[in-house]
């Protein structure tokens, strides 16, 4: 039946298509790549660059699981800058740019030297199926049919590509080379859901006919900084770029050039990349400015091509030709191959797994500009996921290969994808994700080198280096957190720090801003022996601990929010409460968790709640968002901040006994969360007796805005409540250092207290501080009933009771009403 068998077959041998490969092939899978040309694997079919702000965090995590790209990169690199060194190393974004021949072997080398990978210089034309709808194969333009039990479509901007300058339009997936209309018809026989981007690329120049003396130089760094973690230096000579700009003539020109340009001529439906638009889009989006800036980007070693980064364009040949010349430093330059706009089809990425696997068609896999992305980096990124995965279906390994966006920058990109499909071309961004201090490019490896272990895609080599890192890390941390000194030890050495008594660790010294690194080295001299990777990290770790303290507090309590699964076959109009809208948007999305179902756009708390019970009833874990009333999402990441700096403290004094994440989440904040509703409308100040860690009244001060009174004796919880108030922006919250007796007697709307006393003696607190109609609102365990009883014996009051949706063995008691029995007497 088939010419040739094989595990995977990769589609495209793009910077998706050479990832997806050599991960497949990594992992002891027999793998095929299928591409046009076999002389243009490793193309870089645009800008002559790797990495930058956000992708430079994606090519580390790439090579993190002994990906391909950054040492390719590292190989052909001519021109290496950290960017936003200036900043904290949380959005510093290595880039280096790569001499295209060099970037191109030295990408072949590699896969060349992967195991178990073979290559065929042939047009993928349309899927073989079985009956069920799962691949089993690929028919070539050849007629060759080759069997698989998994194919990764990696078709970049070859899927009916075409090619746009000015009035011109040219069937292309890029310049001279054909497009693929017969794998993009296959697709849409598929019935899969298809629709149009477009991206752009701008004129390439003549070095020699550039006047760069008259222009900026941009040097690179010296030294320059690999992009892998493998490479010991670069070797390569390194070039200068330089910087020009467009000027008010160029403006002019463009505009009264509009409808000539194939976007705005009317000529292209797709969708252009925001974060990289054309310079007709520049100039009419940002018609206030005067400038745009141009980079000039050398495009190898011995080739005098230019890439002038920031003037994508498709404009006719003539106009580009203008343009070109009114700008500084190139009024002599000649163009040696127009800029143009691509059109090409892509797949609407909510038709995707996580693994990036097609729910409709068991196998297939699709990665890069296919879904919807756009660059080199999530191209790569997602070629490496859908690798690994489609190893996994083929050998009948499990379980899938996914990143979470607390991991990664993949992850972050891929829950992106398959949970709110694309507008544009998604470009990965820092500000996308909400992890990001703890997501930082040069951390890469400690986050996933072990997860690529397990999986089996990474090498001995790498092995090696990561575990010894690894090992070298821990046992500094671990000393920077046990040799410190008293305040007055460290201003005998120079260094300033509060003349409070408290003994410092080296770490928490190192974040000071006003420390130097020399300063640090006098007090702790065994800095100086560490490696510069190692005191880097040193450094990271310490100017983000307490922040990275609260991050990882909230990924622990989200993580069985996270993990709840949600039945690839659950039916989602069975679900009372939601309404068509929201059954729409979730079928539309196909959520595989709870908590990915609540990134959905529009999913309404209202109806993440109605899932989560749904799910809860078919046996689903407890959900953390059970209980917690209906709040902006400001608010609920409000209370996560309180939770982070709960757990912080605690480690310092005895503010609650349980103090594991999701415990205090569950039994305190929802516990304490559940009394808003039955907050009575009218105003007036609440009181909190012995409020202890701030439950329940300072929650309730943040849910209902109401003024608050917290009573609470010791000092030290004092202090707490006093930060966590400034932390939350609660100015109506008032702490009061003292014992019950001395509490303020407003009178109070509210009274409420947790776990302070039995019932007999909170009803004759209440009748000392609550005004005539306020009301007490006190959580009681299993002995309600009898505190009921005993306190009948002095006290009558109106009585409600309210079942607790946070303990089953709990109720709330509502009183109002309260008087001593002799008064009635």
């Amino acid at each position: 039946m088939f010419d040739m068998t094989c595990d995977v077959v990769v589609i495209g041998g793009g910077h998706a298509g050479c990832e997806a490969a050599a991960a497949a092939a990594r992992c002891g899978a027999r793998t095929l790549l299928l591409t046009h040309k076999l002389e243009t694997i490793g193309e870089m079919s645009c800008n002559p660059a790797i990495g930058g702000i956000g992708k430079g965090h994606l090519v580390r995590e790439i090579d993190a699981l002994d990906g391909l790209m950054a040492r390719a990169a590292d190989a052909a690199g001519i021109h290496f800058k950290l960017l936003n060194r200036s900043k904290g190393p949380a959005v510093r974004g290595p880039r280096a740019q790569a001499d295209r021949r060099l970037y191109r072997q030295a990408m072949q080398a590699l896969l060349r030297a992967t195991p178990n990978l073979d290559f065929l210089a042939e047009a993928a034309e349309d899927l073989v199926l079985d009956p069920t709808g799962r691949v089993m194969g690929v028919l070539t333009a050849a007629s060759r049919r080759i069997g698989a039990a998994a194919v990764v479509i990696t078709t970049g901007t070859f899927l009916r590509g075409e090619i746009h300058i000015g009035e011109r339009r040219i069937p292309a997936g890029r310049t001279g080379e054909a497009p693929s209309i017969g794998l993009a018809n296959s697709l849409h026989r598929l019935g899969l859901p298809l629709a149009r981007l477009k991206t752009g690329t701008p004129p390439r120049l003549d070095g020699r006919t550039i006047d760069w003396a008259a222009l900026e130089a941009q040097p690179g760094d010296d030294p320059p900084e690999p992009l892998s973690w493998l490479t010991k230096r670069i070797t390569n000579r390194q070039l200068a770029c330089a910087i020009t700009a467009t000027t008010p003539e160029t403006h002019a020109l463009i505009r009264a050039n509009l409808h000539r340009s194939a976007v705005y001529g009317g000529r292209i439906a797709g969708t252009g990349p925001r974060y990289c638009p054309s310079i007709e889009d520049k100039v009419v989006r940002f018609a206030e400015r005067q400038r745009h800036q141009i980079f000039l980007e050398p495009e190898g070693l011995d080739d005098d091509t230019v890439y002038p980064n920031g003037i994508s364009t498709s404009l006719p040949e003539d106009v580009q030709a203008a343009l070109i010349a009114t700008m500084p430093g190139l009024e002599q330059a000649r163009i040696l191959r127009p800029g143009y706009a691509i059109e090409y089809d892509f797949v609407d990425p909510r038709s995707l797994l996580p693994t990036l696997e097609l729910r409709a068609t068991p196998g297939l896999f699709l990665a890069g500009q296919i879904n919807g992305t756009t660059g080199y980096e999530e191209a790569a990124a997602q070629g490496l996921m859908a690798g690994l995965n489609a190893a996994c279906r083929a050998t009948g390994s499990t379980p899938d290969r996914t990143l979470t966006r607390g991991e990664a920058y993949t992850g972050v990109m891929i829950d992106d994808l398959v949970l709110q499909g694309v507008t544009e071309p998604y470009r990965m961004l820092t500000a996308r994700s909400e992890y990001r201090l703890a997501l930082r490019a040069d951390n890469a490896g400690l986050r996933l080198t072990d997860r690529g272990l397990a999986w089996g895609c990474v090498g001995p080599e790498r092995a090696a280096l990561h575990t010894r890192f690894k090992s070298d890390v821990a046992e500094t941390l671990a000393r920077a957190c046990q040799d410190g000194r008293t305040p007055a030890q460290y201003a005998a050495s120079g260094i300033t720090v509060n003349q409070d008594g408290r003994w410092r660790s080296a770490l928490e010294v190192l974040a000071l801003p006003a420390v130097s690194a020399e300063a640090a080295e006098r007090v702790f001299s065994w800095l100086r022996d560490l490696s510069p990777k190692i005191r880097a990290e040193l450094d990271a770790q310490a100017l983000y601990a307490p922040y990275l303290e609260r991050q990882s507090a909230e990924l622990r309590i989200l993580e069985r929010e996270e993990k709840l699964p949600i039945p690839s076959a659950l039916n989602f109009t069975d679900i009372p409460g939601l309404s068509a809208e929201m059954r729409q948007r979730l079928a539309a999305s196909r959520p595989a968790t709870l908590g990915s179902a609540g990134r959905i756009p529009g999913i309404t708390p209202a109806a993440l709640a109605a899932l989560a019970v749904h799910l809860r009833r078919a046996g689903g874990t407890f959900h953390v968002k059970q209980g917690l009333p209906t709040v902006p999402r400001e608010t609920e990441a409000l209370l996560r901040d309180y939770l982070a700096l709960l757990l912080r403290w605690n480690t310092r004094i005895n503010l609650v006994a349980r103090a594991d994440a999701e415990t205090l989440w569950v039994r305190h904040i929802l516990d304490s969360a559940q009394l808003a509703s039955l907050l009575p409308e009218a105003s007036g100040p609440l009181v909190d007796l012995g409020s202890g860690a701030g439950f329940p009244g300072l929650v309730l001060a943040l849910l209902s805005g109401r003024e608050t009174h917290l009573v609470e004796a010791d000092r030290r919880k004092c202090a707490f409540l006093q930060e966590a108030a400034r932390l939350l922006g609660l100015s109506r919250v008032t702490i009061h250092p003292a014992r019950i007796e001395a509490a303020p007697l407003l009178p109070a709307a509210i009274l409420t207290a947790r776990a302070l006393a039995p019932l007999p003696i909170l009803c004759g607190y209440a009748y000392r501080i609550l005004a005539p109609h306020g009301i007490a609102l006190f959580p009681k365990g299993r002995t309600a009933t009898e505190e009921l009883t005993a306190a009948a014996a002095d006290w009558t009051m109106r009585t409600e009771r309210f079942p607790s949706r946070t303990d089953p063995d709990s109720t709330i008691l509502r009183l109002s009403e309260i008087r001593p029995v002799s008064a009635q007497a």
